[in-house]
């Protein structure tokens, strides 16, 4: 090698090791001295993100469709608590349009005749089943109803009507709660949907027999 040569070979030698040592130096300064982090805009971002999601999130009325009712209904009866096996009713029905639906529902435990159990769909899917503490007095018999003789999507209808009733009576507001109610059924065989009509000027208690067909309001 001629001394040109070596020449240039020291000073690129000499300048990668500088360089070298200056990022060493510069990483070295990053580990020492960490960049601070803006705590309050880095909070600002996540609660914007989550109000963003929150708002795009959005909610199909409980009564938009009575084939999704008859499928709520459905899933109810094929839990392992009730599959398979004979179920009543006990005393009532309730649905709530609020969120993904609320439905409440009292059933006698089919394996002790003497219990009764109380079953919730809310989130979108029923929930476990919870024991209703009852009066050693009540008659249980007295508040039986097969389940079968019910659908769910009747609480469809009876929304649906429910709703032309309040536009004719001057309401604006939306109709959330309808029931299902009935006592000593397996003697007189009467049994009723029910809800609450708000008009403008005076608010009113709807009737509707067990297949939703409209009976009274007063």
């Amino acid at each position: 090698m001629n001394k040109k040569h070596f020449s240039l070979f020291a000073i690129l030698a000499f300048s990668l090791y500088f360089i070298s040592c200056d990022k060493l130096r510069e990483s070295f300064e990053r580990t020492k001295n960490p960049k601070r982090i803006d705590l309050r805009q880095a909070d600002d971002e996540i609660h914007s993100d989550t109000v963003a999601h929150s708002k795009a999130k959005t909610f199909q009325s409980l009564y938009h469709s009575a084939e999704r009712l008859d499928s709520i209904q459905s899933e109810l009866e094929n839990l392992p608590e009730l599959k398979g096996k004979k179920i009543n009713i006990y005393h009532s029905l309730y649905f709530y349009d609020f969120k993904a639906g609320y439905i409440s529902i009292r059933i006698q435990n089919p394996d002790s005749a003497s219990y009764i159990d109380e079953y919730k769909y809310q989130n979108g899917e029923w929930q476990k089943p919870v024991p209703v503490k009852l009066s050693r007095l009540e008659k249980i018999d007295d508040g039986l109803m097969p389940f079968n003789e019910i659908k769910f999507s009747t609480a469809k209808i009876v929304h649906d009507v429910s709703m032309d009733k309040t536009k004719e009576l001057g309401g604006k507001g939306n109709i959330q709660h309808v029931y299902f109610n009935f006592h000593n059924y397996a003697k007189n065989k009467k049994a009723t949907w029910n809800t609450r009509i708000y008009g403008v000027r005076a608010d009113y208690s709807a009737y509707f027999s067990i297949d939703g067909k409209f009976l009274e309001m007063r």
